[in-house]
């Protein structure tokens, strides 16, 4: 629905919600794809809070999958 209405708050918190459920079961390249997405609209939006929330969630997928460069990278 959000889509349709192009809502795009929305889509970026259903986004970021999705990227979690994925994170929840392990599934962190799936996961990586649906914060950067998320990411991506945030940037967009100047949202300084949800940019943070992506980029917490994306460094945690990268530790997960042990590539400490990119998570650390994250967080700058």
């Amino acid at each position: 629905i959000a889509e349709l209405i192009k809502d795009s708050v929305a889509i970026a918190r259903a986004s970021n919600n999705l990227g979690t459920v994925y994170f929840q079961q392990k599934n962190y390249q799936k996961a990586l794809e649906y914060f950067n997405g998320s990411l991506a609209i945030r940037e967009n939006q100047k949202d300084d809070y949800g940019i943070a929330s992506c980029c917490l969630n994306i460094a945690s997928c990268y530790d997960e999958l042990k590539q400490s460069k990119q998570s650390l990278d994250m967080y700058n």
